[in-house]
């Protein structure tokens, strides 16, 4: 069995979005994919008013758009139960939702996920992520 829903998350201040959203998980292997929203805002955010900061040495971004967020729940292995997903800081929304890697995560007996976005300073924050959960049965253990 496939289950498939999206919810969006948003570090602005007064957003409509919120910052965080969680929901009980059923066991299965969860997918998590940050896709393209119902608008360029909720593709993808940026932690510095927009702006965009390149490295002259490296050609990194230092500041720019992200597709990056937080997973915690007590199903995920790490020690922490937490997990940051994301892939760098990009020139602009578009290559954010394009870079975006999916993660997957299996949860074996009913648990609590949390998604959210994380910003001590979200004062400066502009845009939000739209996020994609796929749940799909565990595979059958082989005895």
């Amino acid at each position: 069995m496939r289950d498939t829903f999206r919810f969006r998350l948003s570090p602005e201040p007064d957003a409509e979005a919120p910052e965080s959203y969680s929901f009980m998980a059923k066991p299965g292997r969860y997918t998590v994919q940050a896709v393209e929203g119902d608008t360029l805002t909720m593709s993808a955010w940026n932690a510095w008013s927009g702006g965009v900061t390149q490295n002259p040495t490296t050609g990194e971004n230092s500041r720019g758009w992200l597709n990056t967020y937080r997973i915690c729940s007590p199903a995920l292995t790490t020690p922490d139960k937490t997990v940051l997903v994301g892939s760098g800081r990009w020139d602009n929304v578009t290559d954010a939702t394009k870079n975006a890697n999916p993660y997957a995560f299996d949860v074996q007996s009913y648990n609590v996920v949390t998604f959210y976005i994380l910003d001590e300073q979200n004062h400066d924050n502009v845009g939000g992520l739209t996020l994609e959960v796929t749940r799909t049965d565990l595979p059958a253990s082989k005895t």
